[in-house]
């Protein structure tokens, strides 16, 4: 459909509810005889799109498609088959008024004079059907789970968007009783959808008065859509019923957020902007979005949750509590002005975070989400500072190679977790610092200035702030450090102690005192989850799971899911998973393809999984499989620094332009990437819209 220039609050309210008129200056007679199409006419309260030069108008559109449906009526010679698809016919010099195309297998008139007709927009994807011995007519809608509204002017200060109006429900319910020939049959819809206008303001630096001294500037945040999460107890969550009878949502479809347990879904609407899928938005600046909810009421018992989906340390969650007796009633519509999004220009000064696992019901399972990832994720560290002159030549000279080989990230951990990363990719080795054997982060044979426990403890002490999230590590023993001999004896080191090493940080003591001064006494070992395939969501909230390609474990109880066979350096290929000493066959799909020649080599071995990842979460059960798609790498057989920006420049963009495309639905599975947050390599929108995929559709979950 086309989208034209939105109109906000009330001006939207009157113009659906202007009254009928026949639809064209040429109204086709109705014939009352057995056997006779029935021919429909579209009143102007009855439209689908803005008008290009009237604000105050809504037109129809030629590829619209209604469906009506007449217990009274029939369809050719079949009696029992009483509705019919039919497409809009315009009226060319005023499209805000139309008919119904009549054909052979639409409705036609019985012997009856008494009709009832029931008539749904979009009728395309919408059903309509008969409760027997109630008289009650439903009409079955598809979730709105996944809306889009496309930028007029990227450019302006206050960014207005069109709405794709399919998702803009409408209905008719009308009686008629056979008097005359030439009657003409208008059908009188009316909107249902509940319909939110909500603003989104730019960020506003809160500490400017703090900081007077300082010349902070205000970021402009890419801003990839907002979701909704509402109230609601379905059983047939794709898909909502509405009562055209009785003029509301069935009441088994309604729900309240105060209840315990209370069931809720999450609606996303995106943005489009041109070839993006998001829209810059700056200081001052405000970007209004409408959303399509179900026809259910906002009350303050039964509370709707609006989530800003941007770029950034940022992270704006707003409860719509109307005040008092106020209701925003069923199918109606208001405008939501938001506060302004939050930004801190380091985790330490956090106003919030991206805390995207948080809103997901409980039961989905983990397999089925789509998670951004980081390759190599310390090699962005820099906190361990070295002890001693030998050290300081040694740490100098492995600041140049750090810098110029292997490096494929800019941000800490802590950054990357800000950021919405939930997947990170460890290589713990030994070192020999000092006489004394620790655990140091590697990649491939150049040691991170970052320990394993360190970035583990971190890792931990952000699920104690927010228990709703979880982290998930990748993890694999960079042995290649004891293959080097006496090459470089400053990195020869003796990796034989790796297992017992690994035991002692997970088994160490430690202690945690939040932001909210509750002190937590833990060991890693207390939040490591027993890895299984059909994890789900409510298992793994506060806690850390690892997959790890090396094992670790004295015994052969191990809480860690064990990937084999090692799928470094290989296309697409299916490993099995080793969780709690039960061997789960084929269970993780991993594409690993870290030196693929060329760019577009990368790509044919990252698409594939993609396909198939999606495919996977579509189905109509779940099979528990999971998948690990590696975007990273490096191109030219060359393993170094510049060669893994090149591979970051073309295979995230490439990725990010998959996965917007018109054409694409599901999930990612776990995407690892480079270069997280940096914007030259598609590394700071990249995540955001990996993750924005696990709103835009209905993901399975385990059954209570």
């Amino acid at each position: 459909m086309k989208r034209y220039l939105m109109i906000l609050g009330a001006l939207a309210a009157l113009t659906m509810s202007a009254c009928t008129k026949d639809a064209t200056d040429e109204v086709v007679k109705n014939t009352y005889e057995d056997g006779s199409l029935i021919v429909f006419n579209l009143g102007e309260d009855t439209r689908t799109v803005y008008d290009e030069g009237d604000r105050l108008q809504i037109n129809w559109e030629e590829s619209d498609v209604v469906r009506v449906m007449s217990p009274q009526a029939k369809v050719g010679d079949n009696y029992d088959v009483h509705e019919a698809a039919y497409s809009v016919v315009p009226d060319t010099d005023k499209p805000s008024t139309g008919k119904l195309a009549v054909n052979e297998n639409g409705l036609q008139w019985t012997a009856e004079r008494t009709y009832d007709f029931y008539a749904v927009y979009p009728g395309d994807n919408a059903e309509i059907t008969m409760a027997e011995g109630e008289g009650n007519c439903v009409a079955t809608f598809p979730m709105p789970y996944d809306q889009t509204c496309t930028v007029v002017d990227a450019a302006a200060t206050n960014i207005v968007t069109t709405p794709d109006m399919s998702h803009a429900y409408m209905v008719s319910a009308a009686n008629y009783t056979v008097s005359s020939e030439n009657s003409s049959i208008t059908l009188p819809f009316k909107p249902i959808m509940t319909t939110l206008e909500v603003k989104v303001k730019g960020c506003k630096d809160e500490t400017a008065a703090e900081n007077q001294s300082n010349t902070y500037t205000v970021p402009t945040i890419k801003v990839s859509g907002i979701s909704i999460q509402i109230p609601f107890t379905s059983n047939v969550a794709a898909t909502f019923q509405y009562d055209m009878t009785k003029g509301k949502i069935l009441d088994e479809y309604g729900g309240t957020f105060t209840e315990e347990g209370a069931a809720y879904e999450n609606l996303f609407v995106g943005v489009q902007s041109g070839e993006d899928a998001y829209v810059e938005v700056g200081e001052g600046e405000t970007l209004t979005l409408t959303a399509f909810l179900p026809p259910i009421e906002i009350s303050d018992a039964k509370q709707v949750k609006i989530r800003v989906h941007a770029t950034g340390y940022t992270e704006l969650v707003a409860t719509l509590k109307p005040a008092g007796d106020d209701v925003i009633a069923a199918s109606s519509k208001r405008l939501i002005n938001l506060p302004d999004v939050k930004y801190a220009y380091t985790p330490e000064e956090q106003a919030s975070v991206n805390n995207w696992l948080t809103p997901l019901n409980d039961n989905i399972y983990i397999s089925e989400l789509s998670i951004p990832g980081a390759h190599d994720a310390t090699t962005g560290e820099a906190t361990q500072e070295p002890t001693g002159f030998l050290q300081w030549i040694i740490e100098a000279f492995l600041d140049i190679v750090r810098s110029s080989y292997g490096q494929t990230q800019d941000l800490t951990i802590k950054e990357q977790m800000a950021q919405g990363l939930r997947c990170f990719d460890f290589r713990p080795a030994v070192y020999n610092e000092g006489g004394t054997e620790k655990l140091y982060l590697y990649h491939g044979v150049i040691r991170y200035n970052m320990l394993f426990g360190t970035s583990m403890q971190n890792l931990a002490e952000y699920l104690f702030e927010y228990p709703g999230e979880f982290g998930l590590i990748i993890m694999r023993h960079e042995s290649e450090i004891a293959d080097m001999g006496t090459l470089l004896s400053v990195f020869e080191q003796d990796q034989t102690n790796w297992a017992k090493l690994m035991n002692e940080v997970f088994d160490a003591e430690r202690s945690y005192t939040t932001s909210a001064g509750e002190t937590i006494n833990y060991t890693l070992r207390d939040l490591i989850v027993t890895w299984k395939p059909d994890l789900t969501l409510a298992e793994a909230r506060g806690k850390i799971i690892i997959l790890s390609r090396s094992d670790y474990a004295y015994g052969s109880y191990t809480t860690h899911g064990l990937i084999t066979p090692d799928y470094g350096g290989k296309e697409e290929i299916a490993c099995s998973v080793i969780g709690n000493g039960t061997t789960y066959s084929n269970a993780i799909t991993v594409q690993d393809l870290y030196d693929p020649g060329t760019a577009a080599a990368k790509w044919n071995a990252v698409q594939p999984v993609l396909d198939e990842a999606a495919e996977v979460s579509l189905a109509e059960t779940p099979n528990y499989m999971w998948y690990l798609n590696h975007a990273s790498g490096y191109l030219n057989n060359s393993a170094t620094t510049s060669s893994y920006q090149s591979n970051a420049a073309a295979t995230n963009k490439a990725v990010y332009d998959y996965i917007t495309s018109d054409t694409w639905k599901g999930s990612t599975g776990i995407v690892l990437i480079d270069y997280v947050g940096v914007e030259t390599y598609y590394g700071d929108i990249l995540p955001q819209v990996i993750v924005d995929n696990n709103y835009k559709y209905y993901l399975k979950r385990k059954s209570n």
